[in-house]
């Protein structure tokens, strides 16, 4: 199975380390399941059909250029990205152990829990596009708790090793470069 490619508007990157990272994840690939498992049996590890399906978040690692590293979203992120046989992706991503908003209204939550919103969550969701040449898989953003992204495409090395998916941005953003651990949920 091949996934389809498809053209949308380019866009800068922005530069903070953190939003250089991903999230969303409302689509689901279970909008052709036979065709899906069908694509999944024949797949090989690097190719596109191999990406289909959802993924759990494992850990957010980002490296940064001076040799330094933290776990972005903490020890224990949460979080899904899901690769549909449709073309569409989603990912979604927080730090784990989220404080509730103390009203239960998200427009009523006080200026400080809605800053939390922006540091502790991030997500979007678009169309995807595999360059199995090397290893590359493209978000194309048509939403994003980030707005700046809001169009942008975003290249991601995947490397596959079994039911473990590792993405990371392919070029430096704000000195760092991004690592993603999935497993893959069944």
């Amino acid at each position: 199975m091949m996934i389809q490619t498809w053209k949308t508007g380019l866009g800068s990157w922005p530069s903070r380390a953190l939003l250089s990272l991903m999230a969303s994840g409302l689509i689901s690939a279970q909008a052709q399941p036979q065709k899906v498992a069908q694509g999944r049996q024949a797949a090989t590890a690097g190719s596109a059909a191999a990406l289909v399906g959802t993924w759990k978040l494992l850990s957010v690692e980002t490296r940064m250029t001076d040799g330094s590293s933290h776990a972005t979203f903490g020890q224990n992120p949460e979080g899904y990205l899901i690769y549909g046989s449709d073309g569409m992706m989603s990912v979604n991503m927080q730090w784990a152990g989220r404080k509730p908003f103390a009203s239960g209204i998200a427009r009523e939550a006080s200026q400080e829990e809605k800053a939390s919103v922006s540091d502790l969550f991030s997500g979007y969701a678009g169309r995807y596009e595999v360059q199995e040449a090397d290893s590359t898989v493209i978000h194309h953003i048509e939403v994003s708790s980030f707005p700046n992204w809001n169009g942008v495409q975003q290249p991601r090395i995947y490397q596959i090793d079994g039911d473990q998916l590792t993405l990371y941005n392919k070029l430096p953003i704000a000195n760092s470069i991004s690592y993603l651990v999935w497993r893959r949920v069944k």
